[in-house]
């Protein structure tokens, strides 16, 4: 449940533990979008799905900006390559 900007909150939370995961941590003061540019190699192939969470991770936490309603479409989108993903690389 929860609102869309909670959901957007817990899904880039799922992306940032499945980095630490695998080695790269976000670290302290690094942007979103620095953190973006660092993810580690077997997230590359969710790129498109983790780069359009990081817009919507922004736009939520950092603005008072209305979230479209195709965000939600967009973290499905997100959920089924990061479970794919997941389910590969973590042990």
């Amino acid at each position: 449940q929860g609102s869309l900007r909670e959901k957007i909150q817990y899904s880039y939370d799922a992306l940032c533990a499945l980095a630490y995961d695998l080695g790269v941590p976000r670290e302290e003061g690094e942007t979103p979008f620095e953190y973006l540019a660092r993810l580690p190699e077997p997230i590359e192939e969710m790129r498109p799905e983790a780069h359009a969470l990081t817009h919507l991770y922004v736009a939520g936490s950092y603005s008072t900006l209305q979230i479209p309603d195709e965000a939600a479409s967009e973290l499905g989108k997100f959920w089924k390559r990061f479970e794919r993903l997941r389910g590969r690389v973590v042990r």
